[in-house]
C-alpha cells in the first residue's frame, strides 16, 4: 500500500488506486526503535512480533515460517517507505478506494481515518470490513 500510495503520487494521471489495509504510519513505539535502531540493532539484529498471527488460515500460516521475523535494516525500511508514502498522500488525486478492516492487528482505525482524510482524490471511498486479523500482535524489541 505505502509504495502504491507514493506511485500514485508521482502518477498524477494513474486512473485509479486501490488499498487493503496499507501501511503508512507505525505505531509510535516501532517508529521510534526504527529510528534509533542504530544504537541497538547490533545487539539484536532479528526482531519478532508476539500476541498471536494475523494468518488465520491454519494451512497457509503453517507454510509461512518467518511470517513476523525481519531484521532491523528491513524495519528500518519499512519506516522509511511508510514515512514517505504518508508524506505523499496530499499528492494522490486519482480516485482512491480504501478497504480496511476495523480489528486489524497492524493498522489502527484512526491511522486509516487520518490517511484518507489526507489524500487529495476528491472522488475516493473508505470501506470498512470486518472480521479480519482479530488476534493482536505487537513488536517484541
Amino acid at each position: 500500500g505505502a509504495l502504491a500510495v507514493s506511485l500514485a503520487a508521482e502518477s498524477p494521471k494513474m486512473p485509479a488506486l486501490g488499498l487493503i489495509a496499507p501501511y503508512l504510519e507505525m505505531p509510535p513505539k516501532i517508529a521510534r526503535a526504527a529510528e534509533v535502531s542504530w544504537l541497538w540493532g547490533w545487539l539484536a539484529p532479528v526482531v519478532g512480533s508476539t500476541e498471536g498471527r494475523s494468518i488465520l488460515n491454519p494451512k497457509e500460516a503453517q507454510q509461512n515460517l518467518a511470517y513476523g521475523i525481519f531484521t532491523v535494516g528491513a524495519l528500518r525500511a519499512l519506516h522509511t517507505v511508510a514515512h514517505r508514502a504518508s508524506a505523499a498522500l496530499p499528492r494522490v488525486v486519482a480516485p482512491t478506494l480504501i478497504v480496511q478492516s476495523r480489528t486489524d492487528n497492524r493498522i489502527d482505525p484512526s491511522v486509516t481515518e487520518r490517511a484518507f482524510a489526507r489524500l487529495a482524490a476528491t472522488d475516493k471511498r473508505l470501506e470498512w470490513i470486518t472480521g479480519a486479523a482479530r488476534h493482536h500482535r505487537r513488536l517484541r524489541l
